[in-house]
C-alpha cells in the first residue's frame, strides 16, 4: 500500500483527534491532509484494509486507542441536529437584514461535533462598506430573539456567537493566516443562507486551501435550506438610512471603542472582524506539529 496515502490518513485523524472526533470515510477523504493529491483508488483501498494506523467500528475511524470518540460522536447526533436547527432558525431571520450576503456556521457544529454547553459560531459575510453597521444589526437581531451570547457569558448553551465577519471585498484570506488551520475551518463550513453566490465566490478566491487539503473543494456543501429572498422594503430603507456616511462613522467607532475595552479580538480592519477570546488557532497549530513529529510523519528541523 502506497506510503504516502497512508501517512496522509494518519495525519488527517491525528488533526481530528486534537478535536476528539471521529471520523467517516468519506470525511478523510474530503479532509485528507496532503500537499499533493492522492489517488482516490488507492485512498479507498487503504481505508478498507485492516492497518495499523487507524480503527474502524461501525462506519467511523480514529486513532488506535482512541475509541471512545466513536461513542462520543454517535452519542452527540441528536445533539447536533438539535443546534443545527436552531442555527436555520435564526438565519432565516437574519436573512432578512439587506447587506448580509452569506451566514455559515463555523467551528466544530459545521461538522457535527457538539456537546450541550457548546455555543453556535456563525459566520457572516456582508456587502462591501458595511462590516459595521451590519455587525451592529446582527447582534441587535439576536439579543432581540435572545440568542446571541455575551461577553459575559462562560458558557452559552445554544447560544449564537457571531464570531467572524468580512465584507466582499475582502474575500481572499490573509497571507499571514493561511495555514492548515484556517484551510480547515474554511473547508468545513455549513452554508446556512447565500446571496449572489456569494459562498462559491468565497471558496474561489481562497483556493488556496487545497494546498493542505486537496479534495476540499471537490463536493462542498449543500445550502441548509432553499436560498431565502425576502421582501424586506422596511429594512432597506433603514439599511439606506444607516449606511449613510454620519450614521456608518457614528457605528464603526462605538463598536471600535468597545472592541479595544474589551481586547477580545483576534484580528480587527475596515474589512475582517475575527473575535476570539484565546488564540486557538497557534495552539492547534502547534499541537498539531507536535504529534506529527513524535508519530515520525514530521521531521524536526
Amino acid at each position: 500500500m502506497s506510503y504516502n496515502v497512508q501517512k496522509a490518513i494518519q495525519m488527517t485523524l491525528q488533526y481530528s483527534d486534537l478535536f476528539d472526533f471521529a471520523l467517516t470515510a468519506p470525511e478523510i477523504w474530503r479532509f485528507l491532509i496532503s500537499k499533493n493529491p492522492l489517488s482516490s483508488m488507492l485512498f479507498h483501498k487503504a481505508i478498507t484494509l485492516p492497518s495499523a494506523v487507524f480503527v474502524q467500528k461501525k462506519g467511523y475511524f480514529c486513532l488506535p486507542g482512541r475509541e471512545t470518540l466513536i461513542s462520543k460522536r454517535k452519542n452527540a447526533i441528536a445533539e447536533v441536529k438539535k443546534k443545527l436547527k436552531r442555527a436555520e432558525d435564526a438565519a432565516r431571520l437574519l436573512s432578512y437584514i439587506p447587506s448580509i450576503l452569506f451566514i455559515g456556521i463555523s467551528g466544530g457544529l459545521a461538522v457535527g461535533s457538539a456537546s450541550e454547553v457548546d455555543d453556535i459560531d456563525l459566520f457572516i459575510i456582508t456587502k462591501q462598506g458595511s462590516l459595521f453597521r451590519t455587525r451592529l444589526e446582527v447582534l441587535a437581531l439576536l439579543e432581540t430573539m435572545g440568542q446571541r451570547r455575551s461577553r459575559t457569558d462562560t458558557t452559552a448553551p445554544d447560544k449564537l456567537c457571531v464570531n467572524l465577519l468580512i465584507d466582499a471585498s475582502r474575500l481572499h484570506w490573509p497571507l499571514a493566516k493561511q495555514n492548515i488551520y484556517t484551510a480547515h475551518e474554511i473547508a468545513q463550513l455549513y452554508p446556512l443562507f447565500d446571496r449572489e453566490d456569494m459562498y462559491k465566490k468565497f471558496l474561489f478566491a481562497n483556493t488556496w486551501i487545497t494546498n493542505f487539503l486537496p479534495n476540499s473543494l471537490e463536493h462542498t456543501p449543500r445550502l441548509a435550506g432553499s436560498v431565502w429572498e425576502r421582501k424586506y422594503y422596511t429594512l432597506q430603507v433603514a439599511d439606506a438610512v444607516l449606511s449613510c456616511p454620519p450614521f456608518s462613522l457614528i457605528m464603526k467607532r462605538l463598536q471600535m471603542r468597545s472592541i479595544v475595552k474589551h481586547k477580545t479580538t483576534e484580528f480587527v480592519s475596515n474589512h475582517l472582524l475575527a473575535f476570539h477570546p484565546n488564540d486557538y488557532g497557534t495552539k492547534i497549530l502547534a499541537d498539531f506539529k507536535k504529534k506529527s513529529h513524535n508519530s515520525g510523519l514530521l521531521t524536526k528541523k
